[in-house]
């Protein structure tokens, strides 16, 4: 690679060839279906790791930088399993901060594989969405 060279990502070269929408949507599902593999991985939260790909899509855009969804990422993954013991994607988190035991469905608690399968991460995503869309709009 020349030195006029900058190194590009994934969603950049997919965005030169197929669009931006086309480039996202692709995106988010190859990015659900790599964590479909997970231990005690379903339907439910692949579906919402889709959601979480769009998130920190839509973080990269709202910056041109890759420092938030990568934030976003560590600092989720760090919580949830170190700090608060859940599962992170289907991974356990052999030491943590706090000791809990969930009590639920799991299509409230994520069960097994973590908050990543609750249907109250979701509401979650808006709120983060939604503090993002603020945040680059006060921006520009």
């Amino acid at each position: 690679m020349g030195r006029d060279r900058v190194p590009r990502h994934p969603l950049q070269n997919l965005t030169e060839g197929l669009g931006l929408k086309a480039a996202v949507l692709l995106s988010c599902f190859l990015y659900g279906l790599v964590h479909a593999f997970n231990p005690d991985a379903g339907l439910l939260s692949t579906a919402i790791i889709v959601l979480f790909g769009f998130l920190r899509i839509y973080g990269y855009l709202s910056t041109q930088q890759l420092w938030l969804p990568m934030g976003m990422h560590i600092g989720w993954n760090f919580f949830q399993g170190p700090m608060f013991g859940y599962a992170a994607s289907g991974q356990d988190s052999s030491i943590s901060l706090l000791e809990h035991t969930g009590a639920g469905p799991d299509w409230w608690t994520g069960g097994a594989f973590g908050p990543e399968a609750s249907l109250i991460t979701i509401p979650v995503l808006d709120l983060a969405l939604g503090a993002m869309w603020a945040w680059a709009r006060r921006r520009a």
